[in-house]
């Protein structure tokens, strides 16, 4: 259950048929539709009961569509007066439970939106509808045969109450232009809309496509729509550079469909130009009283004299901050175009600085090639070191073994030089010995042939005679 919100001329019955396309197997239309007219001759997409009940809470307090009330009337004193039968009849054809999903509009829901949530006990989603106030207000003179003036003070009244002043705002706003050019952001606002609030939680799974999905459905949609449905744009074309009304209708306009947040809250602009539009009704109604739209009593014309008074002066101050805004802007141009020169400079500098990397990684990657061979060649000379390393140890070895048995040879020729000096001692003591033995023979000898001689001698003496040489 929802509704679409939007002045009239505005494009509501365009939007709504859409969504009815949209969401052509989830919506239900258990109300009396409006049938179509000469000005909507494909249908106002509306029902009766809303249509009689927005009536009701007009007339209910004095005014009327094309005399809306500037301020909000309190809910006792509508609701009192309102028949229970008109309640009743719009609440039976507006269930908010079971398997009904209803899609309604009517223009006057800008002014009674809180008074509907109100009668139906709960908050429900509403999307809402700009158009140009300068085109709106021609389209509505065609019609209806209302001043511009007079159309552009309903525009500003209504879109007030729509998008700033009512506690039910629209989850998001679509501008008119956009949704009959077909652009992305109305196709992509479309498509969040009826994948939030148009499919049942238990609706079947192809129906809950992903939103870009739905998007390009959506756009094929608003092709086939726009093909067929009559637009005023004439009033779009007018200037009116000297009337104070039109160019806060713009002012307030161009705030609201400007707006990029995908969940709508009015910003402190957007409330801004509202309160200055507002006053700008007032303070044109001296010139058009016998409109009855623009009737109110004394004191609220002074309460709103003195708001607008206040919004004179925070006219002067949105001016100076301007004023401000536009040196600050230019100063930010300023060195958004230097730190846009340094970038260049910087990229400039990074390619070139890339270049010496991409050389110093080639002359890296070539080191690594050259210090490869040479860890090749640096392994083969360590081989070839640990070979000879090797063979002077087997040399080592050997010279030690040689060294070993020479010094054994070396022992044993110490051992032999020793025992011929053993011999040669033992040789000298045998010839000594022998020297020894012969005069000890020769001795003995002697001793032996003492006493012959002594006999000899001895015998001579006897016979007196000197022994022979032979003896």
């Amino acid at each position: 259950m929802s509704f679409v919100i939007g002045f009239h001329r505005s494009g509501t019955s365009l939007l709504t048929s859409v969504l009815h396309d949209l969401c052509v197997n989830t919506v239900s239309l258990p109300f009396t539709m409006m049938p179509g007219a000469s000005d909507n001759p494909e249908g106002f997409y509306e029902s009766i009961e809303l249509f009689n009940l927005n009536n009701s809470l007009l007339e209910s307090v004095g005014h009327r569509w094309d005399s809306p009330w500037i301020v909000t009337p309190r809910v006792e004193h509508v609701m009192g007066r309102i028949e229970q039968k008109t309640i009743d009849t719009f609440l039976g054809s507006h269930p908010i439970s079971g398997d009904n999903t209803w899609i309604d509009k009517d223009p006057n829901l800008c002014l009674t939106i809180d008074f509907i949530n109100r009668i139906l006990n709960v908050t429900l989603p509403s999307l809402g509808i700009i158009r140009n106030p300068l085109a709106a207000a021609h389209s509505l003179r065609q019609r209806n045969g209302l001043s511009l003036e007079h159309a552009l003070g309903m525009w500003i009244i209504y879109n007030y109450h729509a998008f700033i002043g009512n506690a039910s705002l629209p989850v998001a706003i679509l501008s008119f232009e956009n949704l009959i050019s077909g652009s992305l952001d109305a196709a992509e606002k479309l498509a969040r809309f009826t994948q939030a609030y148009c499919i049942k939680s238990n609706q079947k799974t192809e129906d809950k496509m992903k939103v870009d999905t739905r998007t390009q459905v959506v756009m094929k949609t608003l092709k086939a729509r726009t093909k067929t449905h009559l637009v005023h744009q004439d009033g779009a074309s007018e200037v009116w550079s000297d009337n104070e009304l039109a160019m806060r209708a713009l002012d307030l306009w161009n705030a609201i469909k400007n707006t990029s947040q995908s969940s709508y809250y009015p910003t402190a602009e957007i409330q801004t130009k509202g309160a200055l539009a507002m006053c700008a009704v007032i303070k044109c109604s001296s010139r058009i009283l016998q409109v009855p739209f623009y009737s109110f009593n004394l004191e609220l014309a002074k309460r709103l004299e003195v708001s607008h008074g206040e919004s004179r002066r925070l006219e002067t101050s949105i001016n100076e901050s301007s004023i401000q805004w536009e040196a600050d802007r230019d100063r930010m141009t300023s060195e958004v175009i230097g730190l846009k020169q340094n970038i260049q400079t910087l990229r400039a500098e990074y390619s070139y600085a890339q270049g010496q990397l991409t050389e110093s990684v080639d002359i890296i990657r070539r080191l690594q090639e050259e210090l490869l061979e040479h860890g090749i060649q640096k392994q083969s000379l360590r081989q070839r070191l640990a070979d000879e390393v090797a063979q002077r140890q087997e040399v080592a070895n050997l010279l030690t073994k040689k060294g070993i048995e020479m010094q054994l040879i070396s022992n044993k020729l110490d051992w032999n030089r020793k025992a011929l000096k053993m011999m040669r001692i033992i040789l000298a003591k045998s010839e000594k010995t022998t020297k020894d033995l012969q005069l000890l023979f020769a001795r003995t000898f002697q001793e032996r042939a003492m006493p012959r001689k002594l006999l000899m001698s001895d015998s001579v003496f006897v016979n007196g005679n000197k022994p022979s040489a032979r003896s």
